[in-house]
């Protein structure tokens, strides 16, 4: 009776593990590299990616119609235009959606944080670069002066396919906005890249407080001489005008 019911399970089992093998060799690997670095120096600067598919051929990727998004997490001390961006969109095609709320003439400890996801079309290329300006917000000056630390994360990288001929062999999946209009949102899986760079610390130059004293007595008498010269020129003005 023991036997009976052992041969069936059995065999379901075996069923099921093959079922299990099957997806896993169907199912698209992906293996990605990323590669990063910041040009420029001062307030403005520029976040350079190299996106490298290693695996599978962008032709597989192409065909199931794969598109990557990026998602950048901006910190305090740092910002992206809305409207360079809208440019760059309109010159360069760089696709871009940010959510929150940005402001760029608040200074770091006044700012919010905000999202950018920059939006990656599928091609027949398995190298991609993509460049993202932004900029750096001034700090609250301190004595001494010195510089302030602004830490750029490392990005987070989805995949979608439109078309599902085969599984992505990713597992976890999240919501993001479908595309840069950011109207809707959509299923994206999580792809675990390889990067081939460590966290940016940048450095932004802080006001001296340590100068305060003197600068608001400079400031104090160079408003007080202009305004001794406007009232003069104005006394000789009126004294012309009375004469006539």
């Amino acid at each position: 009776m023991i036997a009976t019911h052992i041969v069936p399970l059995a065999f379901a089992c075996i069923t099921f593990l093959k079922h299990v093998h099957l997806t896993e060799i169907e199912c698209i690997p992906l293996d990605v590299l990323l590669a990063q670095n910041i040009e420029n120096l001062g307030f403005h600067r520029n976040l350079n990616w190299l996106l490298e598919i290693v695996q599978p051929n962008p032709e597989i990727l192409s065909d199931n119609e794969c598109s990557f998004v990026m998602q950048l997490e901006m910190p305090q001390g740092a910002f992206v235009n809305p409207d360079q961006l809208g440019d760059l969109q309109r010159v360069e095609n760089l696709k871009t959606f940010i959510e929150g709320n940005v402001d760029v003439e608040l200074i770091d400890h006044e700012a919010t944080n905000h999202t950018v996801y920059v939006f990656i079309d599928s091609n027949e290329e398995n190298k991609i670069s993509i460049t993202l300006p932004f900029h750096l917000r001034y700090q609250r000056a301190q004595i001494t002066g010195g510089y302030g630390k602004v830490s750029i994360p490392k990005p987070i990288l989805f995949v979608r396919c439109l078309h599902k001929k085969r599984k992505l062999c990713e597992g976890a999946t999240i919501l993001a906005p479908c595309d840069h209009n950011g109207q809707n949102s959509c299923r994206w899986n999580i792809v675990k890249y390889k990067s081939l760079f460590e966290i940016g610390e940048l450095l932004v130059p802080v006001g001296n407080l340590d100068d305060y004293p003197i600068v608001s007595i400079v400031s104090l008498a160079i408003g007080c001489i202009g305004c001794i010269y406007i009232l003069s020129v104005l006394s000789m003005f009126s004294r012309k005008t009375v004469l006539k």
